[in-house]
């Protein structure tokens, strides 16, 4: 018979149900980070009742959070998006903020709009 454990995230620090392994790294769910397992939080044969427990984990934290007022999330909200292989070498990209440009064909057109008016 298959064992279930529920395990905590340290990055989203989400709540999850895993199925027992005999490695002891296993792999976030939802943002996919890889670690070890550092507290077993419920250990069962029956993946419902560790389903249950996760929910209701899950509802505990972000009641606490919203006491202390964090914001969840709040760190990919806010992140600048970067295009693939600029990191800091672009400096019209200021903050890795996309900069959202005109056609390269606007060129082309514009001079082409001012030989039709000559």
């Amino acid at each position: 018979m298959q064992e279930f454990i529920v395990l905590q995230c340290f990055s989203c620090e989400v709540y999850q149900v895993h199925i027992v392994k005999k490695s002891s790294k296993w792999r976030c769910k939802l943002c996919n980070a890889k670690q070890s397992i550092v507290k077993i939080f419920m250990k069962s044969e029956s993946a419902k009742e560790c389903r249950v427990i996760v929910q209701e984990l899950n509802e505990k934290y972000i009641k606490h959070a919203e006491e202390l007022g964090i914001a969840l999330g709040s760190e990919t909200k806010n992140t600048p998006i970067e295009e693939p292989g600029t990191k800091g070498t672009n400096s019209d990209n200021q903050g890795g903020i996309l900069k959202i440009s005109d056609s390269k064909w606007t060129k082309y057109s514009d001079e082409d709009k001012k030989t039709c008016a000559d």
